[in-house]
């Protein structure tokens, strides 16, 4: 309905589906990083918070909460959707995009220290230099775990959309992208899930939480 509040959980700079936003429907970023959110020119309003403690809205004030590429930077997801149950009328939509834990980029992130991850992004690619690159937890990023953990926090899995493609990551050397195209087709092949690069959850809020 018109009115309506989109919550772009760790809003930063940008968001992306802005253009796609109906007349009447109030887009507002909400992110820890002030200056990020001050160049934030598409959306309609922004708020400083920490997302993995509170979301500054009313019980039952939000529409929608969806985040891009943020749910792994959480180093706990659980609090989150506690938050966002809160903040959600019952129906409210909660979707978000976020890539897999068990993913190799993940799994070798987690296992470098920040600043030579940092750095490391910004050399291969240029165009994320000046950008700043939090902390990634992957706190129970993977289709099984966040799957248990929306129904344990009072939401209902509409869809959920799992994609294997992650060789882009290693484009700057050909024998290790086509070792990452192989190890995408077994992947595919067996289903497997839990090991996917990226997923997509498009949820709604119960009406009630679970006893």
């Amino acid at each position: 309905p018109a009115g309506s509040i989109v919550v772009d959980a760790g809003g930063g700079r940008l968001c992306p589906y802005a253009e796609y936003k109906p007349a009447g429907l109030r887009i507002i970023a909400v992110d820890v990083a002030d200056e990020d959110l001050r160049r934030n020119i598409e959306a309609d309003e922004w708020r400083v918070a920490d997302i993995a403690s509170r979301l500054p809205f009313a019980d039952g004030e939000v529409a929608i909460v969806t985040s891009k590429h943020v749910l792994e930077h959480l180093p706990d997801t659980g609090r989150f959707m506690d938050e966002a149950h809160r903040v959600l009328k019952p129906g409210g939509w909660f979707i978000h995009l976020f890539p897999g834990r068990n993913a190799p980029f993940a799994v070798l992130s987690r296992l470098l220290p920040d600043r030579v991850r940092q750095r490391l992004v910004h050399g291969l690619h240029p165009e994320t230099t000046g950008t700043q690159r939090f902390h990634t937890w992957y706190d129970r990023c993977y289709s099984s775990a966040f799957r248990k953990l929306l129904e344990e926090h009072g939401f209902e899995v509409e869809q959920e959309v799992v994609s294997y493609c992650q060789s882009h990551y290693f484009g700057f050397f050909v024998p290790l992208y086509l070792l990452s195209v192989l190890w995408e087709l077994i992947l595919m092949t067996l289903r497997a899930r839990d090991s996917a690069a990226t997923y997509l959850f498009i949820s709604w809020r119960r009406p009630t939480p679970p006893s």
